[in-house]
């Protein structure tokens, strides 16, 4: 138990460092049994708080392949585009996208400022699904949102 706890606060002094000259702001929390960590780069603090507080709605538990720790981070419209660019999977997505095997999520944040919390959540609960099956296939992602969003 210490062990994992330490291990915790390593993972994020690391994840805090990467991300210093790039994130305006850094949240590390609890989700069922999954850390997440939501970094910012200009956006607000309401949404990243909005975030958390989404994650945490979801039953990960129920996942046991979901990764021990779900970096999501929140860019600016114009970042998000260029990384969709850069990676070549621009027009695929307007929202979010996840990397497998690396337990991130970038979120799109002209789309959070749009979309309400309950389309966030499915967003976030089909990001999750990507992470957990470790696949591409969106039906499959979909099939475990289902899955994982409360009642």
């Amino acid at each position: 138990m210490r062990l994992t706890r330490f291990l915790q606060v390593l993972m994020a002094i690391a994840l805090a460092l990467s991300w210093f000259f790039s994130a305006a702001s850094i949240s590390t929390t609890q989700a069922s049994s999954v850390s997440v960590i939501v970094t910012t780069t200009g956006s607000t603090s309401y949404e990243q708080n909005r975030i958390i507080r989404l994650a945490k709605n979801l039953n990960l538990d129920s996942q046991p392949a979901m990764p021990e720790w779900w970096n999501i981070q929140i860019m600016s419209g114009q970042e998000f585009e260029a990384m969709l660019v850069q990676n070549g999977i621009d027009g695929l997505t307007y929202s979010a996208v996840s990397f497998l095997g690396q337990g991130k999520t970038i979120v799109n944040e002209d789309y959070l400022i749009f979309a309400d919390d309950a389309r966030v959540e499915q967003t976030l609960a089909h990001e999750a699904g990507h992470l957990i099956c470790n696949c591409a296939s969106e039906a499959r992602a979909n099939e475990i949102a289902s899955a994982i969003i409360p009642k």
